[in-house]
This record gives C-alpha cells, structure tokens and sequence, in this order.
C-alpha cells in the first residue's frame, strides 16, 4: 500500500470514528509509529484533522467548516432510511419545524411524497433553502429568513432567532453532529445550536434524525440536554451500546 493511500484510508476511518489513537492508526493501517504521527502531521497541514494528545481529532469537531454538496453523498442510503421513518411519524394537522442539514432533507423529499400519495395536510417552518424547494410545490412552506449561509444552503443570525422564537410547533424534526452520551445533542457552530435550542423549546415534541456515525463522536456545542428529545430515528448499524444511553434517557430510538 502506497502513502497516498493509506493516508486515504486514515482519513476514512477518521472521518467514520471522529478521533484516532496512535494504536489505533498503527494496527489499522500496519505501519510503525513513526510513519502514523508523519502521515498524522500531513493530514493536520491539510487543516483536514488536528493532533490531540496521543492522537488526532476530525477538524470538523472543532471547526465550523462544512459543505453542504458534501455531506450529501455521505452515508446517503442511511439518511434515506431515516428520513422515511421519521416521515412515518408526521400526523395530520402538524405545524412542523425542519432543520437544515442533508439528512433533514432527505425527510423533506420523503414528506413531499407522502403528501402527494396521502393528501397528508401539514404546515412547515424551515431555515433551509433546500427543504423549501423540496416542499413548496405540495404543502405551506415558511421560509424563516436571516443570514444566508451559502455553505449550508440555510438561514441563521438574529432575524433566524426571533421568527422562531415566536412560534410554536407540534415536531420539531432536528439534525446532530455528535453526541454526548447520556448528556446532550451537539453540532458544529454557535448559530446552528442556537436555532436548534429555540425549536426545541418551541415544539410539543422533538425528534433527532442521525445515522449511527454522529452517536459514535462528539461535536463542538451542545444545543439539548437528551431529556428534552421524546425520540432519536437512527440506522440499523447503530448498536445497542450506542442507543443504550439514550433508552436510559428516555428516549425512544427507533432503528430505520
């Protein structure tokens, strides 16, 4: 195996797990320490990952770095799953709120459908561009409207935070980046957190919507203590040690 390849297959286990220990570089990649930490070094100069105290860390834990057209190819046949067992959950009459995010929207596509075979009536808030496309042509879409983050396709900022703050939901459909277990949901930036707080306030009753990656690592900012979510939709590979702290939390997972 060349170098430029088991950098590649580092960064791809990086990316599944969040953080390496050295151990865990040298038995996966079987290269002696020395050749990890240098292979560690390139990866922190292409400001792809940063090194902790006998590891490394995924950049994207710590920064707000991220690319919506990117993360949408990640993971994608999980996040479709998801998406149609959380649509399952949508009652007639909802007043809903959506996320922003490639997983919430892979929900919204799979909400339109529903509407269409069920003449399912709902009403939608979004801070997402994406979501609003998906769903304008089928069912009253609320564009909350602010800071336009290209990188995200959504809104955020102060005009974000008072529209919803002065509204009220019946589900509040949410993305994480990691989690604290048998803490909190967490995600990568102040003012994605922030909006999540305030929807999760505003709703009868909040559902996270995360494939198994995002229980196996933390992010950067909590934005609610588990005790506030009455249920997590996730995929099959999650384990039960994963879920456990969750169910402990009173949380009902549900496996898509």
């Amino acid at each position: 195996m060349g170098r430029g390849e088991r950098k590649k297959q580092l960064y791809e286990a990086l990316s599944e797990r969040g953080r390496l220990e050295l151990a865990d570089a040298t038995a996966l990649l079987g290269v002696s320490e020395s050749t990890a930490r240098r292979l560690f070094d390139e990866l922190e100069t292409e400001r792809r990952a940063i090194r902790v105290h006998g590891g490394i860390r995924l950049v994207r834990d710590f920064l707000s770095e991220y690319s919506f057209e990117h993360t949408a190819s990640s993971a994608a046949q999980e996040k479709e799953a998801i998406a149609r067992a959380a649509c399952a959950l949508v009652r007639e009459g909802d007043v809903l709120y959506c996320d922003s995010g490639t997983t919430l929207h892979a929900f919204c596509r799979a909400l339109t459908a529903r509407i269409e075979s069920e003449g399912l009536h709902v009403s939608v808030f979004t801070n997402s561009l994406v979501n609003l496309e998906a769903l304008s042509a089928c069912t009253q879409v609320t564009l909350i409207g602010g800071l336009y983050r290209a990188n995200r396709q959504d809104f955020c900022g102060f005009l974000a935070e008072n529209a919803l703050a002065s509204l009220g939901y019946t589900r509040a459909f949410l993305g994480t980046d990691g989690v604290l277990p048998g803490e909190s949901f967490m995600t990568t930036d102040f003012e994605t957190a922030r909006l999540c707080q305030l929807a999760v306030e505003r709703a009868a009753e909040s559902v996270v919507l995360c494939d198994a990656r995002k229980l196996r690592r933390r992010s950067m900012v909590a934005y609610a203590p588990m005790s506030r979510i009455a249920r997590v939709v996730t995929d099959s590979a999650a384990s039960p040690a994963e879920t456990e702290p969750l169910a402990r939390a009173g949380i009902d997972v549900l496996r898509a």
